[in-house]
């Protein structure tokens, strides 16, 4: 399952974080889709950008990511931690 760049806000409801993740993962990156095998440094990201992820994901939700698990994790890892 391919998600795009329609999904650009947070979401309280299930399912919101992985909305927001999406969102802020594809501003990012400069991407058009993520893929849940996607990997974030795979994908061109970098120590600075994976901090603006964490950053972002928590004052929009509350909830604290380890830069670590951006770096280590693919994309579906992180939606399940993240709470998506």
């Amino acid at each position: 399952k391919l998600l795009g760049p329609d999904m650009s806000h947070s979401d309280p409801s299930p399912g919101g974080g992985l909305t927001l993740l999406t969102s802020v993962w594809i501003e990012l990156l400069g991407v058009e889709t993520v893929s849940p095998g996607d990997n974030f440094i795979e994908m061109g990201g970098n120590s600075l950008l994976a901090t603006i992820l964490a950053t972002r994901l928590e004052e929009e939700t509350g909830v604290a990511v380890d830069i670590q698990d951006i770096f280590q994790l693919s994309f579906s890892e992180l939606t399940d931690r993240f709470g998506g």
